[in-house]
């Protein structure tokens, strides 16, 4: 028993010190959709802006 509560321990100490190493990629998909969400807020924006200049 004593063994396999700390081999979880082992196990779970490990995933935080050594992450997966697809970390990194989905880090950059986070960043690359972050960067495309402002840039269609940023049009929107300009959308809105030009919508109640005509008004």
């Amino acid at each position: 028993m004593n063994l396999k509560g700390s081999t979880l321990d082992d196990m779970l100490t490990n995933d935080f010190v050594n992450p997966p190493s697809n970390v990194s990629t989905t880090d950059s998909n986070i960043i690359e959709s972050l960067d495309k969400l402002q840039q269609q807020l940023i049009l929107e924006e300009a959308v809105d802006e030009r919508l109640e200049s005509t008004n």
